[in-house]
């Protein structure tokens, strides 16, 4: 039985582990399920703040110039637009190599920026700043765009260790021949991210908190029969024996084994102790304290209370050298084996002639 609940015991911390790892690992999917859901909507407001800075600087220098890019069907194509005259352009590498030597694609550059002026990085934050505060995200962000031409690299943020913990965006690259790369780098804060889930923070604590709860009551709760035992001041042996100290006997399966008082004494050490064991100097001391002491009379002794307990074959008294006597209890198949042996022993004292 104490085998059993031990075996009890583990699987029900093994367990409450197992449930506590499985919770941790969702909850970790669903942290990088809401990090990447973010991603997607600052790398979307990202190339807003692009465009809408563009456009700003578009108005602000009155370029004649601006480009357009469609997709239609069967191809895709570039609308140039120049004053009032618009000219389609399919992407084909004969048509645009004739553009780099046009009036025209002095135009595409221009308004790429390339050609007089080239974007204002600072306000490319600004406005991405913006956009973050008007949805009410962080905003600890920086950009970069690289001019692929002349391979020259602007930056919003000097501070290196940003960039080392920062994530990147999805970069954009504009530009018939992609002259320009845009990148964006954010960071974004792990209690915000926790934020975002509180609704499922709450539901995956419930669950845990409910689990381990129940495993807490199956583990601690006290066995009703026990304490009826202890109630009526029993002491339990086995699961049917019990030890009555104040009627000085062991009952239990609709019998009663009578104990005399040193008995007594002595069933009462072996069930204080966690393995149920009796120790040599604490019997000494404990049953013999106002007696003489002999190896004779402690044997007598163990004697009578292995003939008072036969009424119960499951139990034994066992020596332990060194040590001093254990109450054990006989497991079934021990117990089949000793009852076996019990029936042969008269056959064998008897022979028939």
């Amino acid at each position: 039985l104490k085998n059993m609940y031990k075996v009890k015991k583990h699987a029900l911390i093994f367990l409450s582990v197992l449930i506590t790892f499985t919770l941790y690992f969702f909850l970790y999917y669903l942290y990088k399920n809401t990090v990447n859901l973010l991603y997607t909507e600052y790398t979307s407001l990202f190339m807003e703040s692009i465009k809408l800075e563009q456009h700003k600087r578009i108005i602000d220098n009155n370029f004649t110039y601006s480009i357009d890019f469609h997709e239609d069907i069967s191809n895709e194509f570039y609308l140039i637009k120049q004053e009032n005259e618009i000219n389609r352009y399919n992407k084909k590498k004969e048509e645009i190599a004739e553009l780099h030597t046009s009036r025209v694609y002095k135009g595409i550059e221009t308004s790429l920026y390339l050609q007089s002026m080239l974007p204002d990085i600072f306000n490319l934050d600004s406005v991405f700043q913006s956009l973050l505060i008007n949805k009410g995200l962080p905003y600890k962000i920086a950009v970069k765009y690289i001019d692929n031409l002349n391979n020259i690299e602007f930056s919003s943020s000097s501070d290196s260790a940003f960039y080392l913990k920062a994530d990147t965006l999805s970069s954009f690259t504009t530009g018939v021949r992609q002259e320009l790369t845009f990148k964006g780098y954010v960071a974004i804060p792990s209690a915000y991210v926790f934020r975002q889930m509180k609704v499922s923070l709450t539901i995956i604590g419930m669950i845990w908190l409910i689990c381990m709860g129940i495993i807490a009551f199956i583990l601690f709760r006290k066995d009703p029969v026990k304490e009826e035992k202890n109630r009526q001041g029993l002491i339990p042996v086995t699961k049917d024996i019990s030890f009555d100290k104040a009627r000085k006997c062991l009952i239990g399966q609709d019998k009663k084994a009578q104990l005399t008082r040193q008995q007594v004494v002595f069933f009462d050490l072996l069930l204080k102790d966690p393995e149920r064991y009796a120790y040599y100097e604490e019997m000494r001391t404990t049953l013999w304290a106002d007696m003489v002491f002999s190896q004779d009379n402690m044997t007598q002794m163990i004697s009578r209370v292995r003939k008072s307990i036969q009424l119960y074959p499951e139990l034994e008294i066992r020596n332990i050298a060194g040590v001093g006597y254990q109450l054990y209890v006989r497991t079934e198949e021990e117990l089949k084996e000793f009852l076996s042996k019990k029936l042969k022993k008269p056959d064998e004292d008897n022979p028939e002639m």
